[in-house]
């Protein structure tokens, strides 16, 4: 699992840094990449909030499966740009 993250923070941080697309945003992988930023670092606040101050099945715990949830949603958003994105070299 490590090691993913290693690729994902190494691709992001290189395709920040090379200037091989015109526009940032016609670049695919930025989407991707943005997705698994906000959708793992979103989960780990999440999970950690409810494992933390919410002990067993309550109200609060459906809230936050509900907001993993639509976290979901918004990484699946950023596959579908991803995916509509076409890019355009320099």
């Amino acid at each position: 699992m490590d090691d993913r993250r290693i690729i994902y923070k190494s691709n992001f941080y290189t395709l920040l840094k090379e200037a091989r697309y015109n526009t940032l945003e016609m670049n695919p992988m930025l989407y991707i990449n943005s997705g698994f930023l906000i959708y793992f670092f979103s989960n780990l606040i999440l999970f950690f909030i409810n494992n933390t101050m919410f002990k067993g099945s309550t109200e609060a715990s459906y809230l936050f499966w509900g907001l993993h949830a639509i976290v979901n949603i918004v990484l699946t958003l950023f596959y579908t740009i991803a995916l509509w994105v076409k890019p355009k070299k320099l």
